[in-house]
C-alpha cells in the first residue's frame, strides 16, 4: 500500500464524461465570460499572425490587435481573481489589496509602454515596462495555500522572476550579441510564471488539482503544449536571429515567432479561462500523455532557460559544464566502487544464514485492497515464524475482502494473530494507530506482498542483540518470481543492483543506509522516539530514516542476509505509479531536509552527511543532467573554447560503460539470486541503459507533480500473484526456503 498521486483516476469533483463537458462547452459560447474569452483569443491570434507574417501596416495592425485582445484577457484574469476573493471568507481584504495594486501597476505599464503619452521611450524600454506590468498581473494569482511547499514556491518564483529581471537588464544594455539570450530568458521566465499561476489556482482550498481526464487537466494540457511549442520555437528564433529579437528575416524565423507569440497568448488566456474547455482537448489527457507532457515541458523549460543564461553570461557555460561533469564523475565512480566492494565481500565473507531462535517479535502486516495476494503471503509467513505474534492491519476503506481474509485467519489462529482495523487513510497513520498494541521489544514490518525467508530473521535479531545502538535492521528484498515476463526481468535486475550493490555500499561504506518501509526489524522505541511515522510523507520510510539520523542516536543497519521475497508490479502502468511515488517521496524529503543534513552543527558525521546528501541530490538531479541539449547547442552556435568539450568526450567511455557493467555484475554475481539463464545475462546490460531513460522520465514527471503540489491518496501498486506468475518460465525461490 502506498501514498501516491493517482495518475489514472479522474477528478471526482468535476464532470469528466465527454458528453457532460461537451454540453458545458457549447453553453460556454453563449455565456458572457466564455464569449468574451474566445473572442479575445481570436483577436490576439490575429495580431500574432499579422506581426509574424506581415510588414509595415500589417505589423501595426497586429500590434493593435494584440494589444486589444491581450488587454481583454488580462481583464478576464483580474475578474476571475476578484470572483475568487468574494467567494471566500478568509484573507479577502489582503487578496483584494494585492489584486487591485497589481491591476493598477499593470494598467500603468500598458499605458507607459504604448506610444500614446511616451513617444520618446525606446523599444527596449517599452519592453521592460510591459514586462513589469505582466509580472504584476501574474502576481494576482500567486496564492500560497497551506499545503504548498515554501521552498518549492520560492525556487519557482526565483527562476521565473529572476529570468525576467536578467532579461530586462540585458536588453537595457543594448548589446546585440546578448539579445537572443534575453529573448530566451523572457520566454522561459513567462513560461514558469504561467505554469506556477495555474498550479496556484489548483492548490487553493476546495479546488482539486488537475488529473488525467478531468476538466482542469484539459486546460493544463493546453498550457503545457503551448509552453513546449513556444520554448522550442523560441530556441529556433534565437538561433536564426543573431542580432535582434524584433522581426526575423527567414521563413523559419517567421514561423518560430508566430508559434512563440501564440504560446504567449495561450499562457495569458489560461489565467482567465471559462469553466468548460473544448472537448477536443480530451485526447491530450490520457495518463501516458500526461507523463509525456510533464517530462517534455521540464526538459524544454530548463534547456531554454539555461541556453538563454549562456548567451547572456558566457562564463556560466564553462562553470555549469564543469559542474555537471564533476557530478557525473562522482556518481559513476561511486557505482564502480560499490561494484568492487560487493565483489570483494562476496569472495571473502561467509554468507551462511543462522538458525532459527526464540525471538520476542511482533510481525505487522498492513494491507489495502490486496486480497488477491494475501492468502498466499500470510499463510507462508505464519508458517515461517510460528513463535511470533502477528498484528494484521487492514485499511478500513478496503473494498475487495482484505479485512475478511485477515479476520478469517485470526479465527483459525486466535493465539497468534490480532486484527486492528486501520482508519486513518494512510499506511503511516495506521502504523501510528496500532503501535500501542505491540507487546514485544522488536517489530518486523512486512508489506502484504512480501514473504519472509525462514531462519533469515535470526541474523537481524542477533545483530540487534549484539549491538544495542542499532535501532533498525533493514533486510534485502528479492523478487519472488524474477523471470515470469519481460517486465519481471526488467524490474528484477534493477532491484538486484539496488538491493545488493547500491544499498550495501551506501550503508557499509558511507554509513547512510535507509529504512525501506518493510522487510525490516526495528526496536519498538525507535518510532516512538521520533514521534511516529509521518502521514503527510509520500514515502514515510525515507522521511523516518532522516529524522532518526537527525533527532536520535539510533543507528540503521543494512543486512543483506535477512531475506524477504516481494512480488513485482503486474503491469507497466503499475510500475510507473510505484516509481512515481518513490521519486516524489525522495524529492519531498530532499526539499525538506537537504539543508539540515548539510548543516555543520548537526549530529551527523561527514560520511553519513555526504552519503545522505548525495542520495537526496540524485533523487532530484534529473533536470541537471537534461541540460546537455543546451550545452551542445551553445557549443555549436557560440564561440566556445573546446577544451572542456574535448575532455568530456574522452571521459564519455568511462561514463557509458558503467551502467552496463553494473547491471551485468548484479545479475551474474548476486549470491542470493544466481543467473536464471544466458538470456538474462545478455539482457541485463540492456535493461541497465533502459533504466537510465526510464528513471529520468519518472523523476522528471515526479518533480513536476511535487512542485505543482499535486495531491496524493492511499493506493496500492498491483502486484503479480502466484497464479499470474506461474505457468510461464518463472520459478519460485525455493532454494532460499530450504
Amino acid at each position: 500500500m502506498e501514498r501516491l498521486d493517482n495518475i489514472e483516476s479522474a477528478n471526482r469533483s468535476e464532470p469528466t464524461g465527454g458528453q457532460q463537458i461537451q454540453i458545458n462547452w457549447r453553453t460556454t459560447l453563449t455565456k458572457p465570460h466564455g464569449f468574451v474569452w474566445y473572442t479575445a483569443v481570436t483577436i490576439s491570434t490575429g495580431g500574432v499572425f499579422s506581426i509574424g507574417l506581415g510588414s509595415g501596416p500589417f505589423v501595426l495592425l497586429g500590434i493593435a490587435l494584440l494589444a486589444i485582445g491581450g488587454s481583454i484577457l488580462a481583464l478576464l484574469s483580474l475578474a476571475t481573481e476578484l470572483r475568487s476573493v468574494f467567494a471566500t471568507d478568509t484573507e479577502s481584504k489582503i487578496r483584494l489589496f494585492v489584486i487591485l495594486l497589481s491591476a493598477i501597476v499593470f494598467i500603468i505599464s500598458v499605458i507607459l509602454s504604448s506610444s500614446i503619452i511616451t513617444p520618446e521611450l525606446l523599444l527596449n524600454e517599452r519592453i521592460v515596462i510591459l514586462t513589469l506590468g505582466l509580472q504584476a498581473l501574474f502576481l494576482t494569482v500567486d496564492a500560497q495555500p497551506s499545503d504548498t511547499s515554501r521552498r518549492a514556491r520560492v525556487a519557482l518564483l526565483f527562476a521565473s522572476h529572476g529570468a525576467l529581471v536578467m532579461a530586462s537588464g540585458t536588453i537595457l544594455t543594448a548589446e546585440p550579441q546578448k539579445l537572443r539570450g534575453a529573448f530566451l530568458l523572457y520566454v522561459a521566465g513567462f513560461s514558469f510564471l504561467s505554469i506556477h499561476a495555474f498550479w496556484s489556482r489548483q492548490r487553493r482550498p476546495g479546488v482539486s488539482p488537475p488529473r488525467p481526464m478531468s476538466r482542469r487537466r484539459y486546460w493544463e494540457s493546453l498550457l503545457l503544449i503551448a509552453v513546449i511549442t513556444g520554448g522550442i520555437s523560441a530556441v529556433v528564433v534565437a538561433l536564426t536571429i543573431p542580432s535582434t529579437v524584433v522581426l526575423p528575416d527567414s521563413v523559419t524565423g517567421h514561423l518560430g515567432m508566430i508559434l512563440t507569440g501564440e504560446a504567449g497568448v495561450v499562457a495569458l488566456a489560461i489565467l482567465g479561462v471559462p469553466d468548460s474547455p473544448p472537448p477536443i482537448l480530451a485526447t491530450l489527457t490520457t495518463p501516458r500523455l500526461t507523463v509525456f507532457q510533464h517530462v517534455i515541458a521540464v526538459i524544454v523549460l530548463t534547456n531554454s532557460l539555461f541556453l538563454g543564461l549562456f548567451f547572456v553570461v558566457p562564463q556560466a557555460y564553462t562553470w555549469i559544464l564543469a559542474t555537471i561533469l564533476i557530478l557525473l564523475f562522482i556518481g559513476i565512480t561511486l557505482n564502480y566502487l560499490s561494484i568492487g566492494y560487493n565483489l570483494w565481500n562476496k569472495l571473502v565473507s561467509d554468507s551462511s544464514v543462522s538458525g532459527q531462535s526464540e525471538i520476542p517479535l511482533t510481525v505487522i502486516v498492513s494491507a489495502f485492497n490486496e486480497a488477491d495476494i494475501l492468502s498466499e503471503t500470510l499463510s507462508h509467513n505464519l508458517a515461517a515464524l510460528p513463535q511470533a505474534d502477528f498484528l494484521f492491519v487492514p485499511a478500513a476503506n478496503s473494498t475487495d475482502g482484505t479485512s475478511g481474509i485477515m479476520k478469517r485467519l485470526q479465527s483459525e489462529f486466535p493465539d497468534q494473530i490480532r486484527v486492528v482495523d486501520g482508519t486513518t487513510g494512510s499506511k503511516a497513520g495506521d502504523l501510528n494507530q496500532v503501535w500501542e498494541h505491540i507487546n514485544t521489544e522488536y517489530v518486523l514490518l512486512l508489506d502484504a506482498d512480501e514473504t519472509i525467508v525462514p531462519d533469515s530473521v535470526a541474523t537481524a535479531y542477533q545483530e540487534l542483540k549484539q549491538q544495542p545502538e542499532i535501532g533498525i535492521v533493514q533486510g534485502r528484498k528479492l523478487a519472488a518470481y524474477p523471470d515470469s515476463s519481460v517486465l519481471s526481468e526488467f524490474i528484477t535486475v534493477e532491484r538486484q543492483f539496488s538491493t545488493w550493490i547500491h544499498h550495501t555500499f551506501m550503508a557499509k561504506v558511507l554509513n547512510s543506509g535507509h529504512f525501506a518501509g518493510s522487510a525490516a526489524i526495528m526496536r519498538k522505541d525507535v518510532a516512538m522516539d521520533v514521534g511516529g511515522f509521518n502521514p503527510d510523507a509520500l514515502t514515510e520510510d525515507i522521511e523516518l530514516t532522516v529524522r532518526v539520523y537527525l533527532e536520535t542516536d539510533w543507528e540503521l543497519s543494512y543486512n543483506p542476509e535477512m531475506l524477504v521475497r516481494e512480488l513485482n508490479p503486474s503491469s507497466w502502468l503499475s510500475l510507473i505509479r510505484q516509481r512515481e511515488r518513490w521519486a516524489r517521496g525522495w524529492a519531498q524529503v530532499a526539499i525538506t531536509y537537504f539543508g539540515e543534513i548539510l548543516r555543520p552543527d548537526q549530529r551527523l558525521n561527514w560520511r553519513r552527511s555526504a552519503g545522505l546528501s548525495w542520495e537526496l541530490f540524485t533523487a532530484v538531479s534529473s533536470p541537471i543532467y537534461t541540460l546537455f541539449p543546451a550545452l551542445i547547442i551553445y557549443w555549436l552556435f557560440a564561440p566556445v573554447t573546446p577544451t572542456l568539450v574535448i575532455g568530456s568526450a574522452l571521459f564519455t567511455l568511462y561514463l557509458i560503460i558503467e551502467r552496463g557493467v553494473s547491471f551485468f555484475v548484479a545479475s551474474f554475481f548476486d549470491p542470493k539470486l544466481p543467473p536464471r539463464n544466458v538470456r538474462s545475462l545478455i539482457l541485463a546490460p540492456l535493461y541497465g541503459y533502459a533504466w537510465m531513460v526510464f528513471g529520468w522520465i519518472i523523476q522528471l514527471h515526479s518533480i513536476y507533480l511535487q512542485l505543482a503540489g499535486a495531491t496524493s491518496s492511499w493506493d496500492v501498486t498491483r502486484k503479480q500473484s502466484k497464479i499470474e506468475s506461474t505457468g510461464s518460465r518463472s520459478r519460485q525461490l525455493l532454494s532460499l526456503d530450504e
